[in-house]
């Protein structure tokens, strides 16, 4: 029997993300055994999944020994790999070792480890267990969530950075929902505690991710983050309910949902993307898509987070340039680029930061790696003589991660 290991030790959203791989794994290889190495603080997203046989729980120590917990990791699953207890090992989390595959955003960014075009549908694998439908609908019924005509999930808190919402934020939100929908309720999804200002409040912060996405079958409308509960609430597990996102304007679409849909070409009921920290303004939004839908109230507020790379440069040079890795920005860069284009700022970055230090990669030593240094030189000279005009997004069959 082929056995394979598949590592992805963090985040949440990613995890949900790479349950993708997982599906596709099974679809490839159904008689394989799969392993999946995942931290401890993820692990429990993985329960009752269809696609895998095992997980490998790696313990989790805080954010600031990730990477020295990935390299132990990665040791042993070689190590592992070595003593033939895996014939195939799969490492799809981006950083520290797969950065080359990032091109500003998450799922795609994740899906390229494969190497091959995706066959199988995505859509964030979720299967739960019945326990854990009943705990979301005892909560359903202890709180009364039925009795209001409009039932609004809140993601109130996010862990990378791409939100500006905060609880306290969320409760002048819904004080100002309130007094537009007088029969709604919101319903409060963070792990930080919280007081309820509101009758009408609920908070479901003893709910289990995997729980809130049953929680949205009872919902008419989700208020998001872009972060992990984003996430569950798009996996099979939820309802499809349209979406108001809050996000930062300076992450341009790295949390972006409607991004990821248009670029893989999923259809859902409707996302609307917010940077506007008006808490009456977003309250209009999530009202006017509550009584009359999303494509009303997107001809109104509009929601398309423009395209730009100065959040995708900051993540270079904090995670690749700072270390010397430029032949892994260089192709982080080439895999932006195919996405979008040679705009005058990808051009200028690779100008800039990564060309003239190429040769102080410690990889340039490989005849390979150099083969691949100048490669790049040459397309970022051809660039620069004919510019991109703006970003234009390619599909993700165009790009090769799904079969055309």
């Amino acid at each position: 029997m082929k056995r394979i290991l598949l590592g992805q030790l963090t985040a949440n959203g990613d995890c949900v993300y790479a349950t993708i791989l997982a599906r596709q794994l099974r679809h490839d290889n159904p008689e394989a055994h799969i392993t999946w190495a995942v931290s401890t603080q993820c692990a429990g997203l993985l329960k009752n999944n269809p696609d895998i046989d095992e997980t490998w729980e790696i313990p989790f120590q805080g954010w600031n020994a990730h990477e020295l917990i990935w390299r132990v990791f990665q040791r042993e699953a070689v190590e592992r790999s070595l003593r033939r207890e895996f014939d195939e090992i799969l490492l799809s989390q981006i950083w520290p070792d797969n950065a080359r595959n990032y091109d500003g955003t998450v799922r795609p960014s994740i899906l390229r480890s494969y190497g091959r075009p995706i066959t199988v549908p995505i859509e964030n694998v979720i299967r739960l267990t019945d326990d854990e439908m009943e705990t979301a609908d005892a909560f359903v019924r202890d709180n009364r969530i039925e009795d209001f005509e409009q039932r609004i999930l809140f993601e109130c808190s996010s862990r990378s950075g791409q939100s500006f919402v905060t609880p306290d934020l969320a409760q002048h939100i819904a004080e100002q929902i309130y007094a537009l929908l007088p029969n709604a309720t919101v319903i409060f999804t963070t792990a930080e505690p919280m007081t309820l200002r509101d009758a009408r409040s609920r908070y479901a912060g003893a709910l289990s991710l995997r729980e809130i996405a049953h929680l949205t079958h009872a919902c008419s409308l989700f208020v998001g983050a872009g972060s992990g509960c984003t996430t569950l609430a798009t996996s099979t597990a939820a309802k499809k309910l349209p979406f108001v996102l809050l996000l930062k304007g300076d992450t341009s679409v790295f949390a972006s949902f409607a991004h990821d849909f248009e670029y893989f070409g999923i259809e859902h009921p409707g996302v609307i993307e917010m940077t506007d920290e008006n808490p009456a303004r977003i309250a209009s939004c999530v009202s006017r898509v509550a009584s009359q839908g999303a494509a009303p109230a997107l001809q109104e507020f509009g929601g398309t987070i423009p395209v730009t790379f100065d959040h995708y440069g900051e993540v270079l040079e904090r995670t690749l340039l700072r270390q010397q890795r430029y032949l892994d920005a260089a192709r982080s860069l080439m895999t932006t680029a195919d996405r979008y284009g040679w705009t005058e700022d990808l051009i200028r970055l690779g100008e800039d930061r990564i060309m003239p230090c190429l040769a102080r990669d410690p990889s340039w030593f490989f005849a390979n790696e150099r083969a691949f240094g100048e490669a790049f030189r040459t397309a970022l000279m051809e660039a620069a003589r004919d510019p991109a005009a703006e970003p234009r997004q390619k599909s993700a069959k165009d790009q090769g991660i799904l079969l055309g």
